[in-house]
């Protein structure tokens, strides 16, 4: 116990040193932002956060384009389907990919179920997420995996300085499943919530803020080391911006 004691006072020591030396160094070399570069920072937040909440409210309704049943279990049947939506300001469209796993066990009860949205890992879906909809299954509660790239076939990537748009349509996404899936009979509108792992938890982060219809949310690993992430970054203009 005192051996663990010391381990752990010692290594908030190290990563203290390792904050302590990173500032400097980023000091020395120009890279920590200015007041008036975090001032201009802080005016487009606010700025792109009030188009953000306009396009949630004025969001269209999305369009069930794929439904199909996958596979059926004694506790749940998984369904396989695509929404698309649009965001028509921008003449953006779009698609988000879901797993449904409608749970077996309030139907024999003839009650709905509660619902749980997982929003994937940058990987997609994979084994986590779906160990993690087996097993709320059989619990009771259905579960919709869901999957979305904003930039899916593009190698240029997202434009930095309209980042607030992939946020947008990021959460159109979701929140296009929630619209869809609320009116489903078998679901309890009324008993809604998220897990988001890794990139999903971070998207998570922006849905709860301006979701009302989810009540709970769990976030797995959401985010990382953006001291160093942005130490390292290769986009010249985030250095520069510090923001």
């Amino acid at each position: 116990m005192i051996l663990i004691f010391i381990f752990k006072h010692c290594l908030g020591f190290l990563v203290l040193i390792r904050s302590s030396i990173i500032l400097c160094v980023l000091t020395l070399l120009g890279l920590t932002p200015s007041q008036e570069s975090y001032a201009l920072c802080q005016e487009k937040a606010k700025s792109d956060l009030a188009a953000v909440r306009e396009i949630m409210d004025t969001r269209s309704v999305a369009a069930l384009a794929d439904w199909e049943e996958v596979k059926s279990r004694s506790d749940y049947t998984q369904y396989k389907g695509r929404l698309n939506f649009a965001l028509a300001q921008y003449d953006i469209q779009q698609k988000v990919e879901f797993l449904y796993y409608k749970s077996s066990v309030t139907v024999e009860t003839g009650e709905p179920a509660p619902l749980i949205f997982i929003m994937s890992s940058i990987a997609g879906t994979t084994q986590a997420e779906k160990h993690i909809a087996r097993y709320l299954a059989k619990q009771g509660i259905s579960t919709v995996v869901s999957f979305f790239r904003e930039h899916e076939g593009e190698d240029e990537g997202p434009d930095i300085a309209n980042t607030w748009i992939d946020i947008a349509v990021s959460m159109t996404a979701q929140m296009s499943l929630i619209d869809f899936f609320e009116t489903l009979p078998e679901v309890r509108a009324d008993a809604m919530g998220m897990i988001g792992i890794s990139l999903g938890g971070i998207r998570g982060t922006f849905v709860m803020g301006v979701e009302p219809r989810l009540k709970a949310a769990t976030l797995v690993v959401s985010g990382g080391d953006f001291t160093i992430l942005w130490l390292r970054a290769k986009i010249l203009r985030l250095k520069r911006l510090g923001c």
